[in-house]
């Protein structure tokens, strides 16, 4: 059997080059809200803000988060005591609006209460802003959200008695803002049961989302491996030609 010739042999490590160019793995980001109503990780800044409702059907006002021990609640009237100091929808129903520096793909969202024997009831509900431009949570009500640029992440049960961590998002959405609270069946129906859930937010976990593809003027790098090859090819061709 002849030996490769050295055309075939450049154009191998081209071409094995252009299949084996490394892709680069998305570390998981977590954002931890043990100590604080705002936080930094991994170069991007998450603030946030309280919300609920004025009653069933009414529209929403801002209200205090808080950092408690095991995580985020909002305080509607700055002396609601357990369970309705965590983030809940007995009476109201709350969520905190989590505002990051630049468009995230959560994938976790950790409570640090209630405990699984503690018999309260843990459901939350998830949504991330989709739309064009900016919005106005004041002229809204939580009905009004999917209509208005608002995506439907997802209800999560019983994150009480699965860790503390529900896994959200299987469809990878991006935004940079997110609405996380109790179980709310005005946004979407939820199908669970009719107890009450209250809630600490303790962390939220993601990823940064891919960069968007080269513009079609440029060149991918495994095609510009591929190319290259090419070229040794052709001038190991013409040095046997001389030859």
């Amino acid at each position: 059997m002849k030996a490769p010739t050295l055309h075939k042999r450049l154009l191998a490590a081209a071409l094995g080059g252009a299949l084996l160019a490394p892709v680069t793995a998305l570390a998981d980001i977590t954002w931890s809200f043990a100590s604080g109503t705002s936080t930094s990780s991994g170069g991007i800044s998450v603030g946030t803000s309280g919300w609920a409702d004025t009653g069933t059907g009414g529209t929403l006002r801002q209200h205090t988060v808080v950092p408690w021990s095991g995580g985020l609640g909002v305080n509607l009237f700055n002396s609601e005591s357990s369970p309705n100091h965590a983030v809940d929808n007995d009476g109201a129903d709350e969520f905190v609006l989590f505002a990051f520096s630049e468009a995230v793909t959560l994938n976790e969202v950790t409570i640090g209460w209630p405990s699984a024997s503690s018999g309260y009831d843990s459901d939350i509900s998830v949504l991330a802003y989709t739309g064009a431009g900016s919005f106005d949570l004041t002229t809204e009500t939580y009905g009004d959200l999917t209509s208005d640029g608002w995506s439907f992440i997802g209800h999560y049960a019983n994150l009480a008695q699965t860790s503390g961590t529900a896994t959200i998002n299987t469809g990878q959405v991006s935004s940079s803002y997110w609405l996380v609270g109790a179980a709310n069946d005005q946004v979407s129906p939820t199908g669970l049961t009719g107890a009450k859930d209250y809630v600490k937010i303790l962390s939220l976990s993601g990823v940064t989302p891919p960069p968007p593809p080269p513009p079609n003027n440029s060149v991918p790098e495994p095609l510009s491996l591929g190319l290259l090859g090419l070229g040794l090819v052709g001038l190991a061709r013409r040095r046997r030609s001389k030859d």
